[in-house]
């Protein structure tokens, strides 16, 4: 006697039910298809032999609900009376309001900002140096570790880094335009030519009410500049960095790497004016581990990616005595093309993701003051930063689908536009102590003007000259 029951599949997969389990009259001698389904909701057949038979289901695509098959046993006495397998077909769930999913592709969006962004920073406060002969020729090296939590129902555009950069990179990169950008000496017999070099290290965090994200961002940059003229200064610079980041906490991942290299220069046509001018390529790579939401197993996934980021700066350097005094103007923007990839590990939960573009472009606003004290143990040099930003950006689309459905990438997922202005004011200090070493503390506090959040962090620099 054949007997009903019924079975779970997804979507665009196949399911198999035992016939003869559980069924009576045995031994059988073969199995047939009563009434097959809807050619809409799939194709059944028959496998086995020797007694044994299974009901082999494919479901279609867009299949879903229950689909019945019904079917019979035979024996060396007859048949069966028909039995029904009901296949219970359940969708597949919408990608793009997973949560894990919105916080894989905002973290590696944010990273490729991120990444562009330590970079802008290092390199435009290495500009800022060549703008002082003996700034530029200044021997130092010296690593920033920064702080950063931030409040807010949307990410703040740009204003997470000092002079004016992505508001998710948490701390203080490098190179603050407002402090030393790193170790900087001449060739020996040789003044034209100088080589610099730093890192930084920024731990962060980000709550919106949906997403949890925790990072690490590290950076390291150097080269070596050439002055042409009185009034012109060059160079070419390397840059590594590694952005890492959890999301959540159902251990979803993700980790990016960036390969730059940079042309930069400086021109001042006249005493305190400059121009000055970055532009950088980077190469991209990015791994993952997702938490699948519906089976509670991971999906593991790499891309590449390239970005191309630059920065376009004028303003005007007052100086008299130990004071300096700068406004200045700031276009910074990288543009960055993440590659499509394809997820292993999670079977049908195996998410392919299309080509994703990412813009960082905004406009700044800023005066720095510093003061120059000389002391018994060496130079102390309290400082400031005003900045106002607005960004010209808009958000990132990412297109989904399962990696083994034929239907291309159905699914879109935008991620969220970040602020349009915001104004960050930073606060902090530099003791240069004797000949050797430096130390430097800082606070910078950002807000979002239209009224979506704000940030604050504290940086600590440690260098040394050699």
């Amino acid at each position: 006697m054949a007997s009903d029951r019924t079975v779970e599949i997804l979507a665009g997969t196949t399911g198999r039910a035992s016939l003869t389990d559980g069924a009576t009259g045995s031994p059988f001698t073969g199995a047939a298809i009563v009434s097959h389904p809807p050619a809409a909701a799939g194709a059944a057949s028959i496998e086995g032999s020797g007694g044994n038979y299974d009901l082999v289901f494919a479901a279609t695509e867009t299949a879903s609900g229950a689909v019945a098959v019904t079917y019979t046993l035979s024996n060396v006495w007859g048949v069966s009376a028909p039995a029904t397998i009901t296949f219970s077909v359940m969708v597949r769930p919408d990608p793009s309001e997973d949560p894990e999913v919105i916080g894989l592709l905002t973290a590696q969006v944010d990273s490729a900002r991120r990444l562009a962004a330590a970079q802008i920073g290092n390199f435009n406060g290495r500009l800022e140096r060549l703008h002082n002969e003996s700034d530029r020729r200044a021997a130092s090296i010296d690593l920033r570790i920064g702080l950063q939590r931030e409040d807010e129902s949307k990410p703040l555009a740009y204003a997470g880094e000092e002079g004016g950069v992505d508001a998710r990179a948490s701390g203080f990169p490098l190179g603050n335009p407002g402090a030393p950008a790193g170790n900087s000496g001449g060739a020996a017999g040789d003044s034209r030519i100088a080589f610099w070099a730093g890192g930084f290290v920024n731990f962060g965090s980000r709550e919106d009410g949906a997403l949890d994200l925790d990072q690490t961002l590290v950076g390291v940059s150097a080269g070596l500049d050439w002055r042409f003229s009185p009034k012109f200064v060059g160079g070419i610079g390397i840059g590594y960095g590694r952005d890492a980041v959890d999301v959540g906490d159902n251990g979803t991942e993700s980790e990016a790497q960036a390969f730059s290299a940079a042309v930069y220069g400086s021109y001042q046509p006249t005493a305190g004016v400059f121009l000055d001018g970055l532009l950088g390529f980077s190469r991209l790579e990015f791994d993952s581990h997702r938490f699948v939401t519906d089976t509670g197993g991971f999906a593991e996934g790499g891309r590449d990616g390239h970005q191309v980021f630059g920065s376009l700066s004028a303003g005007y350097e007052h100086r008299r005595g130990g004071l300096l005094l700068s406004p200045y103007a700031r276009f910074q923007a990288a543009w960055s093309r993440l590659d499509a990839f394809t997820e292993t590990g999670a079977g049908p939960y195996n998410l392919a993701f299309g080509d994703q573009d990412a813009e960082m472009v905004a406009g700044v606003l800023g005066l720095r003051v510093e003061y120059h004290i000389p002391t018994d143990w060496g130079t102390l040099v309290p400082r400031a930063r005003l900045e106002y930003t607005h960004d010209f950006a808009g958000s990132s689309l990412a297109s989904i689908g399962y990696a083994d459905l034929s239907g291309g990438l159905p699914y879109a997922l935008e991620i969220d536009p970040i602020s349009h202005d915001y104004l960050s004011l930073q606060a902090g200090f530099d003791a240069e102590l004797g000949a050797d070493w430096q130390l430097g503390l800082d606070y910078r506090l950002s807000l979002g003007l239209d009224g979506d959040g704000h940030s604050h962090a504290v940086g600590l620099k440690i260098g040394a000259n050699f």
